[in-house]
């Protein structure tokens, strides 16, 4: 009775896991982005993500700051 409720439970994350993938490639194939056309998300959020962090990075790695990030 155990193992059944586990089968069942991985079945549906495996399930669950699935439809969101496809889900979210549909979306990116049918606007275009990167792994089927020219465009990628990073470019939309660089400025609030990556720019501060490897800002950051490279202050910590030349020894300028501490290892907290800001």
């Amino acid at each position: 009775m155990f193992w059944i409720i586990n089968n069942v439970i991985f079945v549906f994350c495996i399930v669950s896991t699935l439809i969101s993938t496809f889900g979210i490639l549909l979306i990116l194939k049918s606007n275009g982005f990167y792994p089927f056309k020219e465009v990628t998300l990073f470019t939309f959020d660089m400025k609030e993500q990556y720019l501060p962090f490897f800002s950051s990075l490279h202050y910590l790695i030349g020894g300028d700051d501490s290892i907290f990030f800001h």
